[in-house]
């Protein structure tokens, strides 16, 4: 064989590998990205219809948090956005609506005090789903339920789940486990709500 044929082939042999070495990253960097944002990576990937759009956005999305000074709560902050959620539980009784919304806003105030940016729904949606991204479909679903509210469409049990949807990740970003009921701090509603 000459020469030019064995300098093909090694050529061909290159191309090759290199091809499978770029197939196989990719598929080693989607199978990171599912596994970090789990179904929020599906739901990109519906949203945006194309892999390689969606796993931009999620590279996007986790460069753009990575930038942030995020930081747990101080004990101090954690009891006051504890003591906010329990007065939100016992006002759910009578005036649901405004329970829910006033849940959004909590959720919105933990982030901003754990050093999210401010931004609209959409922002904060894409920046939780980083760190938070098995909590993200609660996220969306408990916004959608008061949003319908808002409209007068939703139901005290749709309520009741927002209310739920919002509470998951206010423990997560709070970064506890559950939030004490009021019997077991020993406040009194009245004490919660000023």
């Amino acid at each position: 064989m000459p020469d030019t044929t064995y300098i093909l082939i090694a050529l061909l042999g290159a191309v090759v590998i290199l091809v499978l070495a770029v197939a196989l990253w990719r598929w080693s960097r989607s199978r990171a990205l599912r596994r970090q944002f789990g179904p929020e990576y599906d739901h990109t990937l519906e949203t945006a219809g194309k892999r390689s759009l969606a796993e931009r956005e999620l590279l996007d999305r986790r460069h753009r948090v990575e930038k942030l000074t995020l930081h747990d709560l101080e004990p101090e902050e954690k009891r006051d956005f504890s003591g906010r959620w329990r007065a939100l539980q016992v006002d759910f009784v009578d005036r649901p609506r405004q329970a829910v919304e006033g849940a959004d806003k909590l959720v919105t105030a933990v982030m901003l005090a754990r050093g999210y940016p401010a931004g609209d729904f959409e922002q904060r949606l894409a920046d939780a789903s980083v760190e938070h991204a098995k909590l993200v479909p609660d996220y969306r679903q408990a916004r959608q339920i008061a949003e319908r509210s808002r409209r007068g469409e939703a139901s005290t049990e749709e309520l009741r789940q927002s209310l739920v949807c919002y509470r998951n990740l206010f423990q997560a970003l709070l970064g506890v486990d559950e939030v004490p009921p009021v019997e077991a701090t020993g406040e009194t509603a009245r004490e919660l709500r000023r």
